[in-house]
């Protein structure tokens, strides 16, 4: 891998078992990149502000407590200190509505996920969404971000 897919991956959901799942999977898959966790957008915010490097991913639950993924998403992009750094942005939910799904592509995000019901899936699913983003050009590889 690339230095930059070696950065850390976060993963924002208030599901223990969900992060527990998600980090294990990654794990699963020969990433050793270090797993943030975040249980709000207003601590992802936080973080990103804060000198962690610039992370590989951003794997965001729609269904968040008081802010949920779209508005998530919507603090990132309004952000010109967070949304310059050009993280990829992805989604992940039991559900997903219409027109939750046009929202999330209304925002640029780049993707949304059926969270699936097995360890397997959750591997499956991960090591697309991963392995996409470490083989993709990427603004960060030419710009010198950390």
């Amino acid at each position: 891998m690339d230095n930059f897919s070696e950065n850390p991956i976060i993963i924002v959901d208030d599901d223990e078992d969900d992060v527990e799942i998600a980090s294990e999977a990654i794990v699963s898959l020969g990433y050793t990149n270090d797993i943030i966790t975040c249980t709000s957008g207003r601590e992802l915010i936080a973080k990103l502000h804060s000198s962690i490097q610039v992370p590989f991913i951003i794997i965001c639950d729609l269904n968040l407590p008081m802010k949920d993924g779209i508005e998530v998403r919507k603090m990132l992009v309004s952000s010109d200190q967070v949304k310059h750094k050009t993280i990829p942005f992805v989604l992940w939910s039991t559900g997903a509505t219409d027109a939750q799904i046009r929202q999330t592509f209304d925002l640029w995000a780049q993707g949304i996920f059926e969270k699936p019901a097995s360890f397997e899936n959750v591997r499956k699913l991960f090591s697309v969404v991963l392995e996409y983003w470490r083989l993709s050009g990427h603004p960060k590889q030419r710009q010198g971000y950390q």
